[in-house]
């Protein structure tokens, strides 16, 4: 740690003009400063705490350019950054114990998530060119980080609800910052947990029966798809295509298959055409022309479900 600092120190008092081959020798003591930092962090450190120590030594270089206007630091954090991305990505939560349904060695990660969004606010700050592409990389590494880590350390019922609130604080500060890179991120997390939650939770349960998880996990993530609907707020190109639609539709469709698999057969039809009602009357007070699609949709399956079951029962 010593002879890393002392690199630095003569990396900031090196370079005396600015003539090229001044910048590149201070470049190189710069450069030998970071491995030589990276290296022990990578030695010393425990592998359930180097990604976030790798990222809080990305912090530190990003805040010392801000501090000595030495902006060649920009380059060493965006490495670090990578370095902190991979060893969060590759540690093998598993090995933790379990609390609830939450691997514990989840918490040791969770921060570097936090760091990452930092960066994409910090570095971008001192990028005069690429700035939105930078914000866009360090917001996308973190988000892809963050669903990978909630894939890993939830047991599986669980993973579409975390998703899901996930996509719901993606929107709420793409709202607050305007970013929105934050926008798109929150449109993919919440198909994606759509997905989940039909894939597991639902299609691999059996039908007919209450399951406790599977309702409040599916709820969960109905809620948030209409909240989205709602509450996304998504580039032009985007919303001319009327894609902000997508969520209410799909939750439409986890609400019909979630009462194919909770309710009683008799019963389905007539959760089907409650649920029509309610998205009829919501559209209408909305004036949203996508939800009383849908309402007409689900009371259209009400009225054949109805017939097909009355034709069972004569048939029987």
């Amino acid at each position: 740690a010593v002879v890393s600092a002392l690199f630095y120190a003569t990396a900031k008092l090196a370079q005396h003009n600015d003539a090229p081959e001044q910048r590149i020798i201070r470049g190189i003591f710069a450069v030998i400063a970071t491995a030589l930092g990276a290296l022990l962090l990578y030695v010393e450190v425990p592998a359930a705490w180097q990604p976030i120590a790798f990222a809080a030594f990305a912090w530190v270089l990003i805040e010392a350019a801000q501090l000595t206007r030495y902006f060649a630091l920009r380059w060493h954090t965006h490495i670090l950054a990578l370095d902190a991305c991979v060893l969060a990505a590759s540690y093998d939560v598993s090995h933790s114990p379990w609390w609830h349904a939450v691997h514990t060695g989840l918490w040791k990660l969770i921060p570097v998530v936090a760091v990452l969004y930092l960066l994409a606010e910090r570095a971008s700050r001192l990028q005069t060119e690429f700035r939105d592409w930078i914000r866009e990389l360090y917001t996308l590494a973190a988000t892809v980080l963050s669903l990978w880590l909630l894939f890993e350390g939830l047991q599986d019922p669980y993973v579409a609800a975390a998703w899901a609130l996930y996509a719901v604080g993606l929107t709420a500060v793409s709202r607050w910052t305007r970013w929105m890179s934050f926008a798109r991120q929150a449109f993919v997390v919440g198909a994606l947990a759509a997905i989940q939650t039909a894939a597991i939770n639902l299609l691999q349960s059996t039908p007919n029966t209450h399951d406790t998880v599977r309702l409040t996990v599916s709820l969960i993530v109905i809620a948030s798809l209409y909240t989205l609907s709602e509450a996304l707020r998504l580039p032009e190109t985007w919303h001319q295509k009327q894609l902000e639609a997508l969520h209410s539709w799909m939750a439409t469709a986890l609400a019909a298959l979630l009462m194919w698999y909770e309710l009683t057969p008799p019963s389905i039809a007539v959760g089907w055409a409650i649920l029509g009602l309610a998205l009829y009357e919501y559209g209408a007070f909305r004036k949203s022309s996508q939800l009383r699609w849908q309402a007409y949709l689900m009371i259209c399956a009400s009225f054949v479900r109805i017939f097909f079951a009355k034709l069972t029962i004569g048939a029987a």
